[in-house]
């Protein structure tokens, strides 16, 4: 199943709150986020 814009997004905050959290996962680029947002489905 193809993921939503919402999928994405929710994806996208958890991993920078993740993050924020001292978290140690890499932090995907902006670059890396707008590529999967503009091939995700509506």
């Amino acid at each position: 199943m193809k993921e939503t814009k919402t999928d994405v997004l929710d994806a996208m905050i958890q991993a920078f709150t993740e993050n924020f959290r001292g978290s140690k996962k890499k932090i995907e680029t902006i670059e890396y986020w707008k590529n999967r947002y503009e091939r995700a489905g509506d």
